[in-house]
């Protein structure tokens, strides 16, 4: 079974674990952890930019948490503003094909945008972003279909158009990929 161990500086509603578990056809295992990740925030922090340069935070984050397991994935979902070079901002980050992956929550929520809270649709975007960073850890490039959870988002609202569950071509692959997990588990 694929297993998550999500490390969150955020709560993180039944309601997102349950997108999750569905985009990926149950066949996942949650952990959420509580976690500060201040010291290392502030180790990959551009006091220009005043952004946390996202490559250096998930190269940060993939040496102190070593997981050789390749269906063992760590998320961890902060509350700090990122970037990568040559983007003015990410929603999250991965290790492609790896056990790492990170999503920044600011701008997930509609206060960012000066408009009023919606606790509903920041748990809709914070799981679809899981969901995403997640795929790329399992080899997904991103999708053109674009309803698909892989389809890459150059805004927040282009991510409230698209589904938490990956298109009919992609869940295939995902199915094939659950199977290979199963097997190596037995």
């Amino acid at each position: 079974m694929l297993k998550l161990i999500i490390y969150t500086e955020t709560f993180i509603s039944d309601y997102v674990l349950e997108l999750i578990r569905d985009a990926y056809l149950r066949s996942v295992d949650i952990e959420v952890h509580n976690i500060h990740l201040g010291s290392e925030v502030e180790l990959c922090f551009n006091s220009v930019r005043n952004q946390v340069n996202a490559s250096k935070l998930l190269d940060l984050l993939t040496m102190k948490f070593v997981e050789k397991d390749e269906y063992v994935k760590y998320v961890f979902v902060v509350n700090v503003d990122a970037y990568v070079p040559g983007l003015n901002y990410v929603l999250g980050v991965a290790r492609m094909c790896g056990n790492h992956a990170i999503v920044f929550t600011p701008r997930l929520r509609q206060e960012f945008w000066g408009l009023p809270s919606n606790e509903q649709l920041f748990y809709e975007r914070l799981a679809k972003e899981i969901i995403h960073e997640v795929g790329h850890t399992l080899c997904f490039e991103h999708c053109i279909t674009p309803t698909c959870v892989m389809r890459f988002s150059n805004s927040v609202f282009e991510t409230d158009e698209k589904s938490h569950r990956f298109c009919s071509k992609c869940e295939t692959r995902l199915i094939k990929i659950l199977k290979t997990i199963h097997k190596s588990w037995v």
